[in-house]
């Protein structure tokens, strides 16, 4: 098995068992989505999309974390994250912004062109797993008091090593939540 694919489990069991320690069962939702991934590269760019579940709780009275995994679809791998952010709400206006950390095994890997593959393969040697990312949930919503409705959620992140030459740049396309 591939070392980023053991992180990437060791990391979503690492956030399933913080889930399952720290859950409090009237304050957690559950949301799932889709998602699209653009990471870009020295010499080159991929996109992917994945399908999107996490578990969110309050931390404080403002904010919350979040525990989930995005699966890759077609020849994309998975990946984990834990995100805190900051949550508003007015009526059933409720954004949200913060950071997350994850660890991917998606990433630039366009190898396609020939004349280029070397020097792909060159800036990829050092890559890390593990990155960050800024988050932002501007258009989501609280329906009916159990339910809740986000489209057009921003990320912007890089991977850790080499810090900055990577950018990946993710959209949660939609995801619908539910508070148990």
């Amino acid at each position: 098995m591939p070392s980023i694919c053991r992180w990437t489990y060791a990391a979503l069991f690492g956030a399933l068992l913080f889930v399952s320690v720290h859950a409090q069962a009237q304050a957690l939702e559950l949301t799932a989505g889709a998602s699209s991934l653009v990471v870009l590269g020295p010499l080159s760019g991929q996109m992917s999309t994945a399908i999107d579940a996490s578990v969110s709780g309050p931390v404080a009275d403002r904010f919350r974390w979040t525990a989930g995994a995005r699966l890759g679809l077609g020849a994309w791998s998975s990946e984990a994250f834990g995100r805190i952010a900051a949550a508003l709400s007015f009526g059933s206006f409720a954004p949200l912004a913060g950071i997350e950390l994850g660890v991917s095994a998606r990433a630039d890997d366009d190898s396609a062109n020939k004349l280029l593959s070397e020097g792909r393969a060159s800036s990829r040697e050092q890559l890390f797993p593990a990155y960050v990312a800024l988050h932002a949930a501007p258009l989501r919503f609280a329906l009916l008091e159990r339910y809740r409705l986000s489209a057009l959620e921003l990320q912007i992140g890089t991977h850790f090593v080499p810090f900055g030459r990577f950018v990946r740049l993710n959209v949660q396309l939609i995801s619908i939540g539910v508070v148990l």
